[in-house]
């Protein structure tokens, strides 16, 4: 079942490449298996990389390009929504 926002991704596609795609027939218990794979070697990726300290270090280098750009002056200033 395709979302709408699918049919219109496909649609802006190929209005950027000037020609209709084609459609693509598969096998839903072909695809369902390798999106296990994909969600499996994902999980394990991220445990590795919680493991290795990955999500600090990224904290640690986003502070500092944030101080960074700070200094310099390239930070813009976030505003604040209005609630309506």
């Amino acid at each position: 079942m395709k979302c709408s926002n699918d049919v219109d991704l496909v649609h802006e596609i190929e209005a950027v490449i000037g020609k209709q795609l084609e459609g693509f027939e598969c096998k839903e218990k072909d695809v369902l298996s390798d999106i296990t794979r994909v969600y499996k070697a994902r999980r394990v990726a991220t445990m590795k990389s919680m493991d290795n300290g990955f999500e600090e270090k990224a904290k640690e280098r986003k502070k500092q390009k944030l101080k960074t750009l700070a200094e310099k002056g390239l930070l813009k200033k976030k505003r604040k929504r209005s609630v309506n």
